[in-house]
């Protein structure tokens, strides 16, 4: 088995050939990562959640609790979904998806446009409340909308040890503000610096960043 094993991980195109056993017992002996299985197996994503369940339920087997009763994970469904749009984009160490069942409500009319509002929760009454109100909002002649701004804002605290050195990190945020978002702006491919407003409260300065994020994720 272990010779089988190694005749394997002789190239990433050959762990297909490999038994699922075979790869269980590859990622146990960390030849592929937990995390790296649809890349191993690419594009058989079906097949990498396949066999991370199953390292999972080995695991899981293990404890002591566990060995009397069957593990939850068989209840929790992997077939029928399209992997290719989730990995790499969505989720990491993927074992399944939960089902939530998904209402409408509405619609609702909003700058002269109808719109139905779809909503996944299992809170009963949640849907049929929104529902009531969407059409309240939609029979009283619809809402109105306006931008004023658009941007995603932190807002870290930092304590300095006087006042004197709190007044000049203000005169610095104030003084510097290109330099500030030229290293904000490396940190990140898609965010974009666009206001940096600090407030003093004694020796504590409240620095609130405002920027727009683009594509990225998290």
């Amino acid at each position: 088995r272990r010779a089988i094993l190694l005749g394997c991980s002789a190239a990433k195109t050959q762990w297909s050939e490999c038994s699922n056993a075979q790869l269980v017992d590859a990622v146990k002996s960390r030849k592929i990562s937990f995390y790296g299985l649809e890349q191993a197996l690419e594009p058989d994503y079906r097949r990498a959640i396949e066999v991370r369940r199953e390292v999972v339920s080995e695991i899981a087997s293990q404890q002591p609790e566990a060995k009397k009763k069957q593990s939850a994970l068989h209840t929790i469904p992997f077939e029928n979904y399209d992997w290719n749009r989730v990995v790499g984009q969505n989720c990491e160490n993927i074992i399944g998806y939960v089902p939530i069942p998904l209402g409408v409500a509405g619609p609702i009319l909003i700058d002269g446009k109808e719109f139905p509002i779809p909503m996944a929760t299992t809170e009963g009454a949640l849907v049929a409340s929104t529902h009531r109100g969407a059409r309240a909002i939609t029979r009283s002649g619809g809402c109105k909308t306006l931008l004023l701004g658009e941007g995603m804002t932190r807002a870290p605290v930092v304590e300095l040890p006087s006042l004197e050195e709190a007044g000049r990190l203000h005169k610095y945020c104030n003084e510097n503000f290109l330099s500030l978002k030229e290293a904000f702006e490396s940190t990140t491919q898609y965010g974009k610096l666009n206001s940096l407003k600090c407030v003093l409260a004694g020796r504590k300065a409240y620095l609130r960043f405002r920027a727009t994020t683009g594509d990225a994720m998290g």
